[in-house]
């Protein structure tokens, strides 16, 4: 099918294009082709070894996508994306030929009245991937499915679906049927609001002798009004899921982790086996690792990404999950990322502090290209608070295209063996509300209380958890305002009431004038726990001001000091000076400087200061220059990094542009890159496009220095 796929659809678009009135606005079409050139001469450091290498590479991506109204009711959808990768490696001696065919058709057909909608899809993808010397692999998977809702006028909106998914590989490994099934419903009656969701999965391992079954019932209500001329506002909420998982057979038995934890990431983990208390661990919702690039990047360095499950869980492997748009062309399409993706090194680690990290042994690293995620399966069962995977962005080099491969969520999960465990109950609670009060005009109270319990009868997990606070806001004029709040949360694990936390803040806010304001804010925590007692405060000074037009600063001040059972006792004084300066509206500059200073009982004492200063000119339309430098002092050592680079369109407009740029960046480590890139974009027509772009570049790292050069054209045909 895929052969003949590469033969059909360059025929057919091409046949759309030379005779477009057949299109009548419903077919929309892409054609992409993109020829990759690179040499690169390696030389490593420690052997004084050299190689020199050739990629050559041709990728080819057709998409076709027809909608037809053939009632005013009824819309037929089809189309199919096929997509052709070929890439030849040279060197050393040796010729690699690495392909992968992907196709992916899809047909669907929807009613839609208004009142009801029904629709039915069926969708293919088949992956066919080659490589010198090694067995061609091809993964299979169809899809079928049905939908409908019903959305009437004063009764409840239901939805329902159902969703067959056969999946298989050849060598045969994999051989999976999957069922879904989903039902909703929504129902608004006065200050109410009613909802139900039902879900069932089904899957059956044919080769693993494996079926398993989740069965979900979640409902929720939710009430909201007001009072007293909207003075006082309440609102409440109320949830309750049961979720039930049962196995049998033989084979493994793979399950998410509960709870799912909270996600964090560390964009420069230069040392993952230890980190430092001032490490910027930035904590994210579910499915937002999108700031994470594992392609291409300037000087990468290694890049962390975790999950925080605040008590201990059983965990022996992770996926994770990379971001799939066709039609962003700066993405790394699965073809592409599976070609390059034994490039990628994964470490795995655990921590109870998210300081001290120990790591795991990594039995395996899989790439599945039709889900788009890597699945990181560690030696052995293990419980964990912190867990984290760590991996070196691509570089150039690696990844001549330079294109982007975003992470976009984390999760772990855990196998059962047979007999371990029949059956998964879980029940969960949940309940909140939330009363506020405005009691004048300038003084406003509010109240909230939250309980949510968990429990899961095979782990024989049981955790509670409730929650109250207060906060009140007050004016005192139009100047000054003030807000404060207390917060108590009370925790029972396992029937056993073991931890009592208390929360307390207060913030001081002044406006002084348009151009100057501050505020003072303190914060606190105690907690009680079997571990023993922990405690933190602080205090926190911002003062914002616009010293004069175009020229913005602000300073920060703090003071921390606490106490941990495991940390023992610390403290620590931060400042930051932040200024950004615009003299004239091509030059601006921003300067900034920040300093902390940690003492610890059971630790090293620590200082750390970084300064950057960051220049933007550009006296043309067509000509603009950019530098940057910023130098960091650790208890590690001194580091200074640069970059700047310098930009030319020598058109700015009509259809031929033409651009020259220049970057280097580099740090005090021996870590250098500089790159030249000439490139040239042509509109030939309303639907062409033709981009070709060369890059001339030197680089150094602690292992080795490169040369290398890159060519790319890529021309692009679309109809819509």
């Amino acid at each position: 099918m895929i052969g003949f796929s590469r033969l059909l659809l360059p025929a057919y678009v091409l046949l759309l294009l030379l005779f477009p009135g057949v299109v009548r606005g419903e077919i929309r079409l892409l054609g992409d082709w993109t020829y990759l050139w690179s040499e690169s001469n390696i030389e490593e450091k420690d052997s004084g070894e050299s190689r020199k290498s050739t990629v050559k590479g041709f990728d080819q991506i057709y998409r076709l996508d027809i909608d037809r109204q053939i009632y005013p009711t009824l819309l037929f959808s089809a189309g199919v994306l096929a997509e052709d990768d070929s890439l030849t490696s040279e060197g050393q001696g040796q010729e690699i030929d690495i392909t992968t065919q992907t196709v992916r058709p899809y047909v669907d057909l929807e009613l839609n009245t208004g009142l009801y909608r029904l629709a039915a899809g069926y969708r293919e993808s088949e992956v066919e991937s080659s490589v010198t010397g090694q067995e061609t692999n091809s993964l299979f998977a169809e899809t079928w499915d049905l939908r409908g809702d019903w959305q009437p006028t004063g009764l409840p909106s239901i939805e329902g679906s159902f969703t067959r998914t056969l999946r298989h590989d050849e060598p045969r490994t994999v051989d999976q049927q999957s069922d879904l099934y989903r039902f909703s419903s929504r129902y608004e009656w006065r200050n109410y609001e009613f909802n139900y969701f039902f879900l069932r999965n089904d899957e059956i391992q044919e080769i693993q002798d494996t079926e398993s079954s989740v069965l979900t019932h979640n409902g929720r209500v939710r009430y909201a009004r007001s009072f007293m001329d909207n003075r006082i506002n309440l609102n409440m909420r109320a949830q309750v899921e049961r979720s039930t998982v049962e196995f049998s057979g033989g084979g493994e038995r793979v399950v998410p982790t509960i709870p799912r934890g909270t996600g964090f990431y560390l964009l420069d983990d230069i040392t993952p086996g230890s980190n430092l208390p001032t490490d910027d661990f930035v904590s994210v919702p579910p499915g937002s690792f999108t700031t994470v690039n594992l392609g291409a990047g300037e000087l990468a360095q290694p890049v962390s990404l975790g999950l925080s499950f605040g008590d201990q869980v059983r965990v022996d492997r992770v996926r994770v999950f990379l971001r799939t748009d066709p039609d962003d062309p700066t993405l790394a399409s699965p073809a592409q990322i599976q070609a390059v993706a034994h490039l990628l090194t994964w470490r795995a680690f655990v921590s109870e502090d998210q300081l001290d990290w120990n790591e795991l042994s990594v039995g395996s690293v899989i790439y599945d290209p039709i889900d788009n995620y890597f699945e990181i399966r560690f030696s052995a069962r293990t419980d964990v608070e912190f867990l984290k995977v760590t991996t070196t962005p691509l570089d150039v080099v690696d990844l001549p295209g330079g294109e982007d491969i975003i992470v976009r969520d984390l999760q772990a999960f855990f196998s059962l063996s047979e007999g371990e465990d029949d059956q998964i109950v879980t029940v969960s609670r949940n309940f909140s509300s939330n009363v506020s009060w405005r009691a004048t005009d300038r003084t406003r109270f509010g109240y909230n209380l939250a309980y949510q319990d968990l429990e899961v009868d095979a782990f024989e997990q049981e955790r509670r958890q409730l929650t109250n606070g207060v906060n009140v806001n007050h004016e005192f004029s139009s100047i000054l305002s003030a807000l404060g709040r207390v917060l108590r949360t009370d925790e029972w694990n396992q029937g056993s009431h073991d931890t009592v936390t208390h929360n307390y803040s207060a913030q001081l806010v002044a406006r002084y004038l348009p151009t100057l304001n501050q505020s003072l804010t303190y914060s606190g925590s105690h907690t009680s726990e079997p571990d023993g007692t922990a405690w933190s405060n602080s205090v926190y000074l911002r003062t914002n001001a616009e010293l004069y037009q175009g020229w913005d600063t602000s300073l920060d001040t703090g003071y921390n000091w606490q106490e941990d059972p495991e940390q023992g006792k610390t403290s620590s004084v931060f400042l930051r000076l932040q200024n950004s300066i615009v003299p004239h509206r091509s030059l601006s500059v921003v300067f900034d400087y920040s300093a902390r200073w940690v003492q610890q009982e059971m630790r090293d004492n620590t200082f750390e200061q970084t300064a950057r200063l960051r220049g933007h000119w550009a006296p043309t339309d067509a000509f603009s220059l950019l530098g940057e430098v910023s130098h960091r002092d650790t208890e590690m050592g001194a580091f200074t990094d640069w970059e700047f680079g310098a930009n030319w369109l020598p058109f700015r407009d009509g259809t031929l542009q033409a651009n020259i740029s220049y970057n280097q960046v580099g740090d005090t480590e021996d870590r250098w890159r500089r790159t030249i890139s000439p490139s040239l974009v042509w509109r030939i027509s309303r639907y062409i496009y033709l981009n070709l772009t060369y890059s001339y570049g030197q680089q150094e790292d602690l292992r080795r220095t490169a040369d290398f050069q890159n060519f790319q054209a890529n021309l692009r045909v679309y109809y819509y």
